[in-house]
């Protein structure tokens, strides 16, 4: 991380490392890892029905995962190429092994359990309200139960997990930039954004790259209704399982953490939708109960069961139909054609191991800012710690440039009279600049 700059701890990085040392790095390789991440979305939903199954009931479980695969928030998001999916199975995994803490009192599990906490915090700290509140009712739960000993094997393993990330960053030379990104750079960057989504935003009708299809599909009513369900089931498990300690414990951890990360989201000036992730599977957990609950209630009444299902049945072929149209749609609506043969364009044009200004994917950076940022946007206690626009380019070692019109406005009087002096559009590319041979 001291080689350039980022505001993720680089786990997720270092895990896809092996992919793309087969795979190389090409187009062609983002569908490698497509498959890849279908796959972690895959487990996560096989954990969470082990989770569910385990705590509620298997048919909870499986309305769980149904929810899960018609959320049109967790399909958006829930298979990118990003941190957020790979800290959301960790975290996952690590409720699985509270629960079996809870229920064995096997201190190997409570180290797990405290282990993938800490884990699931160190990929990405979006989870780190879950985390607190998790740890913190866990402490509680335990200090009631006159079993605190446990709880130590929960904080050792959390604290292992911390040691053994820290201790990698020691030997790497690069533990004092990791705490200023991870920790100060993450808050700076949200508070510089020129155009942040407002609170609220991906819920809005009309929205085909959210939803896929235009006006109010059947895709937004899911997302609406989603959180009134989950308010619906968690009032009535919290109710229905009030004698049950384990039962009831898990339930309020969960209300918990959905209220700490709702507060979370309400304190960000800008986020996007993968912070959803973080909150909407408890709210399919809780929609799961209330719904496999209702299905319960009328199971001695042949008809209405009968009707019930029938409806749900329909309900569920419904939904999928147009989730199915809607991710169909949204590729069509947005063609990557056009900016794949951009790319490829220029991959022929710059070589492999020529840096490009201000970036290039898949070519060496120029500057410490990675592919992605919009560098105005950049706020200033980032940017004093690298080298100017002027400073990078007057490298010889920097030969290309990647800058439109709208991008040139941005630049200093100098840094612009420097690039006319010094670089040349290219006939076929006329935002890629190749610097003048001497």
């Amino acid at each position: 991380m001291h080689h350039f700059f980022s505001i993720h701890a680089p786990i997720f990085h270092y895990l896809l490392l092996p992919l793309f040392s087969v795979t190389g790095f090409t187009l062609e390789s983002f569908r490698t890892l497509r498959i890849f991440m279908i796959v972690l979305y895959s487990i996560r939903l096989g954990l969470g029905w082990l989770l569910v199954s385990k705590v509620f009931s298997k048919t909870a479980a499986w309305m769980f995962v149904v929810i899960m695969l018609l959320d049109p928030f967790a399909t958006f998001s829930g298979m990118q190429i990003r941190p957020d999916n790979l800290m959301t199975l960790v975290f996952t995994a690590a409720l699985l092994f509270v629960i079996a803490a809870l229920i064995k009192q096997s201190p190997w599990t409570w180290f797990f359990s405290g282990f993938f906490i800490g884990l699931s915090a160190l990929i990405s700290l979006k989870i780190a309200p879950s985390v607190g509140v998790l740890l913190s009712m866990l402490f509680v739960y335990c200090l009631i139960k006159k079993n605190i000993r446990h709880y130590g094997f929960c904080a050792v393993g959390t604290v292992v997990s911390a040691a053994v990330f820290c201790l990698f960053f020691f030997i790497q030379g690069s533990f004092f930039p990791m705490l200023q990104q991870v920790l100060a750079d993450s808050g700076a960057m949200q508070s510089s954004l020129w155009n942040p989504p407002p609170f609220g935003f991906f819920y809005w009708p009309y929205n085909t790259v959210m939803y896929g299809l235009g006006g109010k599909p059947v895709t937004w009513y899911i997302a609406i209704l989603l959180p009134v369900g989950a308010l619906t089931g968690a009032l009535y498990s919290s109710m229905r399982w009030r004698h049950s300690k384990i039962k009831l414990f898990f339930i309020l951890v969960c209300i918990g953490m959905a209220g700490a990360q709702y507060l979370f989201l309400f304190t960000l000036r800008s986020f996007f939708v993968q912070y959803y992730l973080t909150v909407n599977w408890i709210c399919a957990l809780f929609a799961a109960v209330f719904i496999d609950a209702v299905t319960h209630s009328v199971k001695k009444y042949k008809a209405a069961a009968m009707i019930l299902h029938l409806f749900l049945f329909f309900l569920f072929v419904l939904v999928s139909y147009y989730s199915v149209a809607a991710n169909i749609s949204r590729p069509k609506a947005y063609p990557a054609a056009y900016d794949e043969a951009i790319m490829r364009k220029r991959w022929a044009i710059v070589p492999s191991d020529a840096a490009v200004y201000p970036v290039l994917l898949f070519r060496p950076l120029s500057q410490p800012i990675p592919y992605g940022y919009f560098i105005p946007e950049v706020p200033p206690l980032i940017r004093n710690r690298y080298p100017g626009s002027l400073e990078a380019l007057s490298h010889t070692s920097i030969r290309f440039l990647i800058l439109t019109e709208y991008h040139m406005r941005f630049l200093d009087p100098e840094t612009v009279s420097y690039i006319w002096a010094h670089f040349t559009r290219h006939p076929d590319d006329t935002d890629l600049w190749v610097r003048n041979t001497e």
